[in-house]
């Protein structure tokens, strides 16, 4: 099954934790509540905006102390 913008995830089974520079492979059990039309545009039109965040950038001329 193929994921879209809106659709939510609900994996099953305890929280884990994994340690810094350690490794697991998990097998896991998951829900797909698929997302509806209306909702699928509107995380669409509105992840346009998240990602105009990213590109706020300034030039300031010399350097700051």
């Amino acid at each position: 099954m193929a994921l879209h913008p809106g659709d939510r995830v609900k994996v099953h089974g305890p929280a884990i934790q994994v340690g810094f520079g350690e490794r697991m492979t998990l097998r896991r059990e998951a829900t797909v509540e698929q997302a509806g039309l209306l909702e699928r545009a509107w995380v669409r039109f509105a992840a346009h905006f998240e990602l105009a965040e990213l590109y706020e950038v300034s030039f300031t001329p010399g350097r700051l102390l």
